[in-house]
């Protein structure tokens, strides 16, 4: 791809640093050229990303990665790079993080636990805020437990419907849900009973 065509000018723009940074949009070209500077100085490999705007394409993002050379003093004499066009990566990291915040927002409204729980490696990685109210523990306090939260909330008579949950789990749809009753430990130690609804949520 031309120099000019990749970052919306016009062909007859020279190739220069000053016209490659004029590219980048504004609220980018700060950062970029610090941390460009920052990178020469050091030496260190860099990898840099940024935005430009384009006339009929609209507004697209780039990485720029790179590795500086120097000569015998030690000096910089010259930059090489490679510059992709990562817009289709960028927002499917966007649309990513819109859905797992919507995901918390619309769990934390939810009057029940909602609770993620890594099978792998045996803890809880999310609690919503009802985990207070109705059983009277903090998401930190649920944390700490680690892997040890399944046996110090739930009644010993219910462990055996748990046991193998990571083989259960192997076997079912992504879009069945497994429903069970059982006890759980509230913080001033009495017990109550809950219906529970699980289904997978996300697979290595």
């Amino acid at each position: 791809v031309e120099f000019s065509e990749l970052l919306g000018l016009e062909r007859s723009t020279p190739r220069s640093y000053e016209n490659w940074l004029a590219s980048i949009v504004p609220e980018d070209r700060a950062d970029v050229a610090r941390t460009l500077h920052d990178h020469i100085q050091s030496g260190h490999d860099f990898r840099i990303e940024f935005r430009i705007n384009y006339r009929h394409r609209g507004r697209r993002w780039f990485a720029l990665s790179g590795r500086v050379l120097r000569d015998g003093n030690g000096k910089p004499y010259r930059l090489i790079g490679v510059t992709s066009d990562i817009t289709d990566s960028k927002r499917t990291e966007m649309a990513l993080r819109d859905s797992d915040r919507l995901f918390h927002r619309i769990a934390e409204a939810t009057p029940d636990i909602v609770y993620i729980y890594d099978l792998v490696e045996h803890r809880n990685v999310y609690t919503n805020g009802w985990i207070k109210t109705v059983l009277g523990y903090s998401e930190v306090e649920i944390r700490q437990l680690r892997g040890q939260a399944i046996r110090a909330l739930i009644h010993r008579d219910d462990l055996h419907q748990l046991l193998g949950k990571r083989l259960v789990f192997a076997r079912v749809s992504d879009d069945e849900t497994i429903e069970r009753e059982l006890r759980l430990r509230h913080a001033d130690g009495r017990w109550r009973w809950f219906h529970n609804r699980e289904v997978v949520f996300a697979r290595h």
